[in-house]
């Protein structure tokens, strides 16, 4: 598609002006300020995250490297759990609930 050399300059011209006007408007008249509101969800999952954190940085070396190589085959998709343990910790689950 070809524009016109007369429809090219205006188009150039109408952009010039608006920034032009966008650096020379008053911060704040006729904009709204931006905001973040974080639901009481993410907050909770920032503190979870904090402290999980905080708990790596503190376990020893060993614990660390055993994490890590955890993360990398969840990561790579090769972490397997024999599914006795999966189903060993659901019925652990089961029985904290029915107590609780």
């Amino acid at each position: 598609m070809k524009i016109p050399p007369i429809q090219r300059q205006q188009a150039i011209n109408a952009y010039s002006q608006n920034r032009v006007q966008s650096a020379t408007s008053t911060p704040g008249v006729g904009m709204k300020p931006d905001s973040i509101e974080i639901s009481p969800e993410g907050t909770a999952f920032s503190e979870t995250f904090r402290e999980v954190m905080k708990t790596m940085q503190e376990l020893p070396e060993r614990e660390k490297t055993r994490h890590e190589t955890a993360a990398q085959n969840v990561r790579a998709g090769t972490y397997d759990v024999p599914s006795d343990r999966i189903v060993g910790a659901m019925l652990r689950g089961l029985r904290i609930d029915r107590e609780v």
